[in-house]
């Protein structure tokens, strides 16, 4: 290895994709305990919103990606 040339690991976080209905509320995955959200960040495509969380009981914080989904159905007029 070169000096001055640190390697990197390129270990993949596990990413759990999970359908959320508005208002259920999300879990702390260490503890199971209720979470808030600390920010929330629109990506660019608009469709996707980031939140930083962190566990109410324990202090545990952790990122959730969150797709926005429309509403396609038609409506009656």
């Amino acid at each position: 290895m070169a000096r001055g040339r640190r390697s990197i690991s390129t270990q993949k976080k596990k990413e759990k994709k999970v359908n959320i209905q508005q208002g259920s509320g999300i879990r702390c995955p260490k503890c199971g305990e209720s979470t808030h959200v600390n920010n929330s960040v629109p990506l660019p495509n608009k469709s996707i919103m980031r939140r930083y969380r962190e566990c109410n009981a324990c202090g545990h914080r952790f990122m959730t990606e969150e797709v926005i989904k429309r509403d396609t159905t038609p409506r009656k007029k």
